[in-house]
């Protein structure tokens, strides 16, 4: 401070540049096709039975490579991250930082780009694979707890939006259980998903 030639402590990323950065997480990681693997190499995988040599096959469940378990823990630790709360109060403190007429990454924006991304067959009218489905739980649930704000982690505007995201997924999810005829997984899925959703208004008017 005081210093003419001095630089700010903090410089704020791009608007653009962390829309990129949530585009490549939500195409490399989280996309519908993401783990879309050829099954000639699944039937090739096995998990490590022996790295330690203290006799860690003895601590394995199960011989085969565990693929839904090991895409669930990849996928949960991006979703999770992206609903910090310390990540939350950061993009919202930093829209006061954009310099006037500068793009400004919001909140909100960040919100609406998941919820879109991670429920893109609703828009398609398509049937759900297995690796989605157990991501779209994990939405569900994340924005059940953010709803609730149980702890209190999360700040009023994160709670407004995770509400707004859940009214919205079942507005979609009711529309598209009238109307497209789904498979059997999928048409179970998004039943639970409306319930699940339905249950986490129930629980917030009971905590209010």
């Amino acid at each position: 401070v005081g210093d003419p030639g001095g630089e700010n402590p903090f410089k704020i990323v791009p608007a653009e540049k962390q829309r990129e950065a949530l585009n490549f997480i939500l195409t490399r990681i989280l996309a519908e096709d993401a783990f879309d693997f050829d099954p000639d190499l699944l039937n090739k995988l096995a998990p490590e039975r022996g790295w330690d040599f203290t006799g860690s096959v003895w601590r394995m469940s199960r011989i085969d490579y565990p693929i839904h378990d090991y895409v669930r823990w990849i996928q949960s630790g991006s979703i999770f991250r992206l609903h910090h709360p310390r990540v939350f109060a950061r993009i919202r403190d930093n829209e006061l930082k954009f310099i006037k007429g500068e793009s400004v990454y919001t909140l909100a924006e960040h919100f609406q780009k998941i919820t879109k991304s991670l429920w893109l067959e609703l828009n398609k009218n398509q049937n759900i694979n297995s690796f989605r489905r157990d991501l779209q739980k994990s939405h569900v649930v994340l924005l059940t707890i953010i709803l609730l704000n149980e702890k209190g982690y999360f700040h009023s505007d994160a709670v407004a939006l995770a509400r707004a995201s859940l009214r919205e997924m079942h507005s979609n999810i009711k529309e598209s259980l009238a109307t497209v005829l789904f498979d059997d997984y999928t048409q179970a899925h998004l039943s639970e998903c409306a319930n699940k959703i339905q249950s986490a208004y129930k629980a917030q008017t009971v905590l209010n």
